[in-house]
């Protein structure tokens, strides 16, 4: 296994637990599958590529509480277009393109069965972890766990927090092999989220058509002049609305002449 698949495992310790449930989308060559298998009960992988899946089903077919289907999981419960990466066996997907954003040829199209995660989880309800890695396609797969989403409602307001979603991502980002928390001051950790929820933004613009709204709270805490004015500067690039607040009337001499109230 690679490095950051260990530093996931290392987080996943932290939270699971042995009766849990577990979903494996885009499960590839099983490299977390084995983790889970260890760790949790009972488990569903998905996996749509015919090699990774026949892979899977040679190495992990006889697993106790294992179910390998081989369907992929998006916003539709259909036949859709699949594109197979020429030489990678992780890195074949619903989008039609790779991560450098070069397109696949159409000899390397299939066409799979697709499921949504609502569809998937109308009859169980022993699901505690789902793991996505699907090439760039997740948001696809969150539009079809709208109902999944919507029914932990009651649970969320008891809780007074969201248990599900894609905001219980936790990304760590690394500068010269360190964590980036370790390096940056706390200006500059909060100028890095807005610089990556900015670029978060542009590939819902891109990809997805959506106008997304940034916002930030207190924006000039945290944040010393030489920090502040590289966000003004960022204001001038940014495309999508911004909502923030602020404590102080420091914009009006930066950016009256330049931006709309």
């Amino acid at each position: 296994m690679e490095d950051w698949q260990y530093k996931q495992i290392d987080s996943l310790l932290k939270i699971i637990k042995k009766n849990w449930g577990y979903i494996d989308i885009g499960c590839a060559r099983g490299e977390m599958l084995n983790f889970f298998i260890e760790q949790m009960n009972k488990g569903y992988a998905f996996e749509p590529a015919p090699h990774n899946f026949s892979y899977l089903s040679s190495t992990f077919g006889d697993t106790k509480n294992l179910e390998i289907i081989q369907k992929a999981v998006s916003n539709k419960n259909a036949v859709s277009d699949f594109w197979l990466h020429p030489t990678s066996t992780h890195e074949s997907n619903l989008l039609g393109y790779d991560t450098s954003y070069k397109n696949y040829s159409d000899e390397s199209k299939i066409s799979v069965e697709c499921i949504t995660i609502d569809e998937f989880l109308k009859d169980k309800s022993d699901i505690d972890l789902i793991k996505i890695d699907v090439e760039g396609a997740e948001w696809d797969i969150f539009e079809g766990a709208k109902e999944t989403l919507e029914n932990n409602f009651q649970k969320d307001l008891q809780r007074k927090t969201t248990t599900q979603g894609p905001h219980k991502a936790d990304i760590k980002f690394l500068i010269n092999n360190e964590d980036a928390r370790q390096v940056l001051s706390r200006g500059e950790q909060k100028f890095f989220s807005i610089l990556w929820s900015c670029a978060q933004h542009e590939v819902l613009k891109r990809h997805y058509q959506i106008e997304a709204t940034l916002i930030i709270d207190d924006i000039k805490s945290e944040l010393d002049e030489r920090v502040f004015g590289l966000f003004v500067e960022l204001l001038k690039l940014n495309k999508n609305q911004v909502i923030f607040s602020c404590i102080e009337d420091c914009f009006s001499s930066k950016i009256t002449n330049e931006f709309n109230e």
